[in-house]
């Protein structure tokens, strides 16, 4: 991942626009069958590996498609349900979860589980929008409970009271394990990077009409932010108790290391449509 958190496994897609509004790219890697087990190591621009236990809501994905694998990262938000981006499912027949990992490459690591889910336990927003980007949101509903501990727990979804705040200049933190600058592989460990959230006006001012109200984007000028591996990871407060505020969505059509936003889905946006398909119950 870059300083600012680039998607977790993109698949690369350019969007043809105008001229007056830039093309962007998802935060996904192009399909590769060895993209899990690839051992070149990289980590966020001016960011960190993450300690183990540190993030314990963030999950990470293998997709596997009909051309090969890619991969995404997720929040888990229940023991039954992980909230993550469309763009990650729409082509995917099946994911490998990985719960409580820091290293990817080991399925031995302590506290680490791992869950294979199918398609039909996919749940995209009807009306994601490939070409607007609009309501870029889904959920994996898991085939069994997973087991909270030191390492597996649950992320706070923002709550009712929180739908109105843009939470504009506030300081949150991007985790994933996408590419870094130079490198066109995931990284191994976990990384993390604190950034802040990008004024709503300029972040509209960099994507014109693909930025709504249900995006969030945080400050790239510093050159931290998210990469592709990105898609669907988690944007988090750090003040306080800890919600998830954004999924990873895009960039602009030159990258992640352009000194650009990068361009989440708004959470608090979709309340009515989480509660909705989980069930859960949010204040």
């Amino acid at each position: 991942m870059k300083g600012a958190i680039l998607v977790t496994l993109i698949f690369l897609v350019n969007i043809s626009v105008s001229q007056d509004v830039p093309a962007v790219r998802y935060l996904m890697p192009s399909s590769n069958s060895n993209i899990l087990y690839n051992q070149v190591e990289s980590r966020i621009i001016n960011g960190a590996e993450a300690p183990r236990g540190l993030f314990p809501y963030q999950v990470g994905f293998e997709i596997r498609l009909a051309s090969g694998y890619t991969w995404c990262g997720g929040s888990l938000i229940s023991e039954n349900y992980v909230l993550t981006a469309a763009h990650c499912l729409e082509a995917a027949l099946s994911v490998l979860i990985l719960f409580g990992a820091r290293d990817r490459l080991d399925k031995y690591e302590t506290g680490q589980k791992r869950m294979t889910v199918e398609k039909a336990n996919f749940i995209i927003h009807k009306e994601w929008d490939n070409a607007t980007l609009r309501n870029d949101i889904a959920l994996i509903r898991l085939t069994q409970s997973i087991a909270f501990s030191e390492y597996i727990q649950p992320i706070s979804l923002p709550t009712r009271a929180m739908q109105g705040l843009l939470l504009e200049k506030s300081p949150v933190v991007a985790t994933g394990w996408g590419y870094t600058a130079g490198s066109p592989s995931l990284a191994r460990y976990l990384q993390y990077v604190d950034v802040t959230v990008q004024e709503q006006n300029v972040c509209q001012g960099y994507f014109g009409s693909y930025i709504q109200n249900g995006n969030i984007c945080i400050d790239g000028s510093t050159g931290r932010g998210a990469c592709f591996g990105d898609s669907g990871s988690p944007l988090a407060t750090t003040n306080g108790m800890r919600y998830v505020v954004g999924i990873a969505s895009f960039v602009g059509y030159y990258g992640c290391e352009a000194n650009w936003p990068t361009a989440y889905t708004r959470v608090s946006s979709f309340l009515d449509w989480i509660a909705t398909n989980s069930g859960l119950q949010i204040l």
